[in-house]
């Protein structure tokens, strides 16, 4: 049976990566294994480096997780979701507006998702800019 409470988003911090890992990591290999960004190990060394930042959508069980990464451009700060992935998406997309707080935060001018070209239906508030879907802040 399926949760019906809200789920929040909840940002892992580096020292508790170990204990997550493990439920977290086949949400988003299934987004990596789609984009063909990066490997899955790539990824979790990122994240153990500090370079990403791993979310968790959370109601009491793990509905779904995402990954950010900072980057410095020439247009300024952007924070990027790298990868993404869950079930029931009803349920936690709107988590989305607290990784834009912390982007914001964190002197971000835009988001910035990298993922199939489903999620520009889905976020209407995002446009398509090559295959990536891009926010200003």
């Amino acid at each position: 049976m399926e949760s019906t409470v809200p789920c929040i988003a909840v940002a892992v911090p580096r020292e508790r990566l170990a204990a997550v890992w493990p439920a977290a990591a086949p949400l988003v290999a299934r987004a990596l294994a789609r984009s063909g960004e990066m490997t899955l190990d790539e990824l979790a060394r990122a994240l153990v480096e500090g370079r990403f930042l791993l979310w968790l959508a959370w109601d009491g069980t793990l509905a779904a997780a995402a990954v950010t990464e900072i980057a410095e451009t020439i247009a300024g700060r952007v924070c990027c979701i790298v990868a993404c992935g869950g079930g029931n998406r009803a349920r936690w997309l709107a988590l989305r507006a607290e990784l834009e707080r912390h982007a914001r935060r964190h002197g971000c001018v835009r988001m910035r998702i990298y993922g199939r070209r489903g999620w520009q239906r889905i976020l209407p508030d995002y446009r398509a800019t090559r295959i990536i879907l891009e926010k200003d802040l």
